[in-house]
């Protein structure tokens, strides 16, 4: 079966499956982490809108066309094209709060990258933990854990570094400045 030129016997479902749930873990650690950043320095914004969560459901705009093509369908598009989601998410911070704009607003920036190390290093635990389970088996479902495991460590690691780029609207830009 295809679809729009894509064969299902090319691993279709398995990129998107991985992509998914790589996006998922990893958008909800990111995004999470600059709005448990931004309460805990002292502006309620993202807690007072339910985004003080690491669920990605939550940061998803459902009535903004835009947040929707950008935090789901983007990701799903990419997960398929490249093997590795792409999209982008935010959470909204309120310097004024702050007792240190300058200083906390770029701590709650590096919050989000600091989310996405630590879905890398969960990945990279999670596979060395099951590497003996994984390894010499075979099957979809093995085939498919493996897969999420290694995309989500991928795509982590790619966005952790490619957001502490000092180019507006990337968070390095907030670090940095």
């Amino acid at each position: 079966m295809s679809w729009l030129a894509i064969s299902v016997q090319d691993g279709v479902a398995t990129r998107l499956v991985a992509g998914m749930v790589a996006w998922a873990v990893t958008m909800g650690l990111h995004e999470g982490g600059h709005a448990w950043a931004a309460w805990w320095l002292g502006d309620p914004t993202a807690y007072n809108m339910g985004k003080r969560t690491i669920n990605p459901v939550r940061h998803v705009d459902w009535n903004s066309p835009a947040s929707v093509i950008n935090s789901v369908v983007l990701p799903a598009v990419t997960s398929i094209a490249f093997g590795i989601p792409m999209g982008m998410a935010s959470v909204p911070v309120s310097p004024s709060y702050f007792r240190h704009p300058l200083r906390d607003h770029a701590l709650v920036a590096l919050a989000g990258p600091l989310g996405d190390f630590v879905a890398a290093v969960g990945a990279f635990l999670l596979m060395l933990a099951l590497w003996p389970l994984l390894r010499g088996n075979e099957g979809a479902g093995v085939e498919l854990a493996s897969h999420i495991i290694v995309v989500t460590y991928i795509a982590a690691i790619v966005y952790g570094l490619f957001n502490l780029v000092p180019i507006p609207p990337l968070d390095g830009s907030n670090i940095l400045y």
